[in-house]
């Protein structure tokens, strides 16, 4: 196992690494997913309904993936992070892994040398999902719009998929800007020198441009999103798991 200077993630999860299992599929959370719980609970769900064997390997110990070392230039310390987290990951065999967050996901495509293994998002698992009638789901009436994460738009131009789904789920609506002209949420890992209140103004005008008047619900497929977006929008506002898992 790594000799970690000032990290016990290794140590923290050894039972994984101890354990001789080995998992086709393997569910990453990441940290803002585990401090927005109802996101991955509902793609637990969604994975258990559909009868899916797969390893949540960040479950009970958080596996940083190491973006905000990365942005604050802590190199060291950043690559501490990533040989560790591969170990964990790679001591399982993995084919697939499944990704909540759109941040990890562009650190795990960018950074991390997993060339053998698929990594997606979570939106595009559960759409090949339903396309594989692995689960089947209902349309609702529910007018819906669709905001496009930073990282998951822009980052790595992953505009379609998530629509694709939603459509399956509700009336999907378009806001005034998205795709890559999408307006950020606000609370980028990368705004250090914005004020509280000034990471509102941008969440307030990112609202509107989005319901533009309407009343629809809000449907993210990042946990920043959703964490900055609930806290603002007086509608609803949902991940894309728990549309799906609401729609099952």
């Amino acid at each position: 196992k790594l000799e970690l200077p000032e990290s016990k993630i290794v140590d923290k999860n050894n039972s994984i690494l101890d354990s001789k299992k080995r998992y086709d599929i393997i569910y990453y959370s990441g940290c803002m997913t585990k401090l927005t719980p109802s996101i991955y609970r509902s793609f637990e769900s969604v994975m258990t309904k559909a009868g899916i064997e797969y390893l949540h390997i960040d479950k009970e110990e958080t596996l940083c993936c190491g973006r905000p070392l990365l942005l604050s230039g802590d190199i060291e310390r950043f690559k501490d992070i990533v040989r560790a987290n591969s170990e964990i990951i790679l001591s399982k065999s993995p084919k697939t892994l499944i990704v909540s967050c759109p941040i990890c996901l562009k650190m795990f495509r960018e950074e991390y040398s997993m060339d053998n293994i698929e990594i997606v998002h979570h939106s595009q698992y559960m759409l090949n999902l339903i396309i594989s009638k692995k689960i089947e789901v209902k349309k609702s009436s529910l007018e819906v719009v669709y905001h496009d994460p930073c990282e998951l738009g822009r980052g790595l131009k992953i505009y379609d998929q998530p629509r694709e789904l939603i459509s399956k789920l509700a009336n999907l609506n378009e806001a005034k800007q998205s795709k890559s002209m999408s307006i950020c949420c606000g609370a980028s890992l990368a705004s250090t020198h914005l004020t509280t209140i000034q990471k509102d103004e941008i969440a307030y005008n990112s609202l509107e441009n989005l319901k533009n008047g309407k009343e629809l619900a809000l449907i993210t497929s990042c946990p920043l999103c959703y964490k900055t977006f609930s806290q603002v929008n007086s509608g609803p506002t949902m991940d894309i798991a728990q549309l799906v898992n609401n729609n099952l």
